[in-house]
C-alpha cells in the first residue's frame, strides 16, 4: 500500500520554524507527486523512480527546499504530524514505516 507524502517539509520547518503540510514532489525535474509505502520507500506517481526515503531526491511543492533529502529524524518528526495517520491502522501503518528508516 502507498499513500502520497502530504504533510510539512522538514526543511521548512527547519528554516522556518513551521511549515503548512503539503503533496510533496519528485525534486528531479520530474514535479510528479511522490508516495510513501510502509517500508519507508518514496515512489515517483509520475516517473516511476523509486528509492528509500533518505536516498530519494525530494522537493516540497513551495520549491523551497528542491533536492532537500531529509534525515531521519526530521522525517520522523514530520510525519508524526500528518494528518493521514489519525487512525489505529494509520498508527500501524505509520510504526512500520519508521521501523523501516
Amino acid at each position: 500500500m502507498r499513500i502520497n507524502i502530504y504533510m510539512a517539509c522538514p526543511g521548512c520547518r527547519k528554516s522556518y520554524g513551521h511549515a503548512a503540510s503539503e503533496y510533496w514532489t519528485h525534486g528531479d525535474g520530474c514535479g510528479g507527486v511522490l508516495q510513501l509505502d510502509e517500508y519507508a520507500n518514496v515512489w515517483c506517481a509520475r516517473c516511476g523512480e523509486h528509492a528509500h526515503l533518505t536516498e530519494m531526491t525530494l522537493s516540497c511543492n513551495s520549491g523551497r527546499h528542491r533536492f532537500y533529502v531529509p534525515s531521519t529524524t526530521g522525517f520522523a518528526e514530520a510525519i508524526t504530524t500528518s494528518a493521514q495517520m489519525v487512525n489505529s491502522s494509520g498508527i500501524r501503518w505509520l510504526q512500520n514505516v519508521l521501523r523501516y528508516l
